[in-house]
């Protein structure tokens, strides 16, 4: 290392004029100085204690290190560096301090795009994600997230929120249908939903009506009501969710409906024709007027609907002769500007067994569109 105390040994007199002799003897000088100051701040740096590395033990560290060089020996926080007098790793001391007071948790507040930053007025400690530009599009596939059914002699049927085949989350969208024997337009649902469509579809003995919800954040268990639950009359009630897809003012993409009063084992399933990219579902809901039922043991979907697993739900339940069923069926194949189901004998709900007597029957066809 050069020596400091021989800085400005040969610095030049400055007696010297303009042209006089032995000006490149003084610039020679000058830079012999400069190159000495360059070497000691060279070697300054170099010396600047910093920490290389961790090892398990003081026999770990390498046989030679370099001034300025630190190791973390140990899981207590001891320091050792490298002493350049003696040639030999030193213990500087243990640099890990107590435990201290642990802070506040964070709350992640959302995703932010590639490059954003927060918005105005955030809260100091609030977390954000930011998204990775190189990171893949989402996959925004339609998927059927659980449903459930439900009949009986009552004024308040309830749904039980879903938990298979997936948990619903926030953002999911759910659909409804629902049968009563009532004459009357006194069918409800739970408050947040949207009514598509409601009918004396038949013989103005049944009402029926399609709801729409986005989940929300602790959703649970859905209920619909007959005169708001005073009055019992049979009902039956469906339900389905799904994810990736969307509403528009909670209202699908588009909707159909076909009724049928006969005692026929198989009701045609209306034709919805989507004008965007959608998926299909469909509902299937029955009363009979009040003989004794021949009660609907299973059901048989349309062949569009019958591509998932379980490809629909199922319910019936009898008091004396008050009886209602519902199935729900559903394609997460895209379609756009085809009609579904598919036209033909396959295009039919098919009960079992047939009901022996004339039936209120009906059927709904809704197309949702595909999550862009």
């Amino acid at each position: 290392m050069p020596d400091p105390s021989d800085f400005g040994d040969e610095l030049p007199p400055d007696n010297k004029t303009v042209g006089s002799t032995g000006h490149v003897e003084d610039h020679n000088r000058l830079s012999r100085e400069l190159a000495e100051v360059q070497a000691v701040v060279t070697d300054i740096v170099n010396a600047y204690p910093r920490i290389v590395g961790t090892v398990t033990q003081e026999s770990n560290l390498p046989p030679v290190g370099a001034p300025g060089q630190h190791y973390l020996v140990g899981t207590g926080g001891e320091l050792w560096g490298w002493d350049p007098i003696s040639a030999s790793w030193k213990s500087v001391g243990n640099i890990e301090g107590p435990q201290g007071v642990a802070g506040t948790a964070g709350t992640v507040m959302g995703i932010l795009s590639n490059g954003d930053t927060p918005p105005p007025g955030t809260l100091t400690g609030t977390l954000w994600f930011e998204a990775d530009g190189s990171a893949p599009a989402p996959d925004l596939t339609p998927v059927y997230v659980g449903g459930a059914a439900n009949n009986g002699n009552t004024g308040n049927l309830t749904l039980t929120w879903p938990s298979a085949p997936l948990t619903p989350q926030a953002g999911d969208i759910a659909i409804c249908a629902a049968i009563c024997n009532n004459a009357s337009d006194l069918l409800t649902i739970d408050a947040g939903w949207t009514l598509v469509t409601s009918s004396n579809h038949i013989t103005g003995s049944v009402n029926t009506k399609l709801w729409t919800r986005t989940v929300q954040t602790g959703d649970s268990n859905v209920h619909v009501f007959n005169n708001g639950g005073a009055s019992s009359t049979r009902m039956a009630a469906s339900m389905m969710i799904f994810r990736n897809v969307t509403l528009s003012s909670g209202q699908p993409n588009g909707y159909t409906y076909g009724t049928d009063t006969t005692s026929a084992a198989s009701s045609t399933a209306p034709k919805v024709t989507p004008s965007a990219d959608s998926i299909v579902c469909g509902f299937w809901l029955e009363q009979f007027p009040g003989s004794t039922p021949v009660l609907a043991t299973a059901m048989a979907v349309p062949t569009d609907f019958d591509g998932a697993s379980p490809p629909y739900s199922f319910s019936t339940a009898t008091t004396g002769s008050k009886v209602g069923s519902v199935a729900a069926g559903y394609d997460l194949t895209v379609s756009t500007g085809t009609s579904r189901p598919a036209t033909g004998s396959t295009d039919d709900w098919v009960r079992t067994p047939t009901p022996g007597t004339a039936t209120d029957k009906v059927m709904y066809t809704v197309a949702l569109a595909k999550a862009t």
